[in-house]
């Protein structure tokens, strides 16, 4: 990268405010402006960058977090799933369960799908990513023997019909499994006081949750 490619200000962005006089307001305005805009642009820019790294980062540790609390397992199919030939991951996210499933499992044919663009190019043969939204009709031709959904609560209006859509995109004697967690957090010593940072979490995202038509505490979940 040169130093014309750079981003950031460069030698001559800057104009010296004595240049022109304040009478001339068509050139203040058509000087001073676009470095703003500029600058702001760029600023914006970084910040998106910036959120996208901090989000890859959490949903690293989201995964190393179930796989220790899985005991290392992708999750907790019975025997004879793991030979699935093709697997749906719901959310997927930044792909992080999809890859991993897809190198442990050569054979089976990953899908991951979710609304954002933020999967890596670099991935298994074996695995690809499509945006879509699930609370549309699904519309993949071929069935799964295998569909994954992590931490959705929160993530469709209507449990039941993302539920129905996910049993009737698979093959007979397909496995569903959700992996979640039970809003607001709790714990099971009594420990977590509603004046804890993580109770006020919980809380505040089942506000916001239900605010935006959402269903963050899925009788599904809170019965399992």
């Amino acid at each position: 990268m040169t130093s014309e490619d750079r981003l950031g200000p460069q030698e001559g962005d800057f104009i010296d405010p004595d240049t022109f006089s304040d009478a001339d307001s068509t050139i203040s305005q058509n000087t001073h402006t676009p470095t703003i805009k500029a600058r702001t642009s760029v600023w914006v820019s970084m910040m998106i960058s910036r959120s996208s790294q901090l989000s890859d980062t959490f949903t690293e540790i989201q995964h190393n977090v179930w796989l220790l609390t899985l005991r290392g397992s992708l999750a907790l199919f019975p025997k004879g799933i793991e030979a699935a030939k093709r697997v749906l991951d719901v959310g997927t996210g930044t792909g992080y369960w999809a890859i991993e499933y897809a190198d442990v499992f050569p054979q089976s044919e990953v899908i991951g799908v979710d609304l954002s663009p933020t999967q890596p190019t670099m991935v298994p043969i074996n695995c690809t990513f499509e945006i879509d939204d699930l609370e549309k009709d699904w519309t993949w031709a071929k069935p799964f023997d295998f569909v994954f959904s992590r931490v959705m609560a929160g993530s469709f209006e209507d449990y039941n019909a993302f539920i129905s859509k996910a049993y009737k995109a698979l093959e007979p004697g397909g496995w569903f499994e959700m992996q979640d967690i039970v809003l607001p957090y709790k714990s099971d010593d009594g420990t977590l006081h509603a004046d804890l940072e993580l109770a006020k979490l919980g809380h505040y995202f089942c506000e916001a949750s239900k605010t935006l038509g959402r269903q963050s505490k899925p009788r599904v979940i809170t019965k399992a």
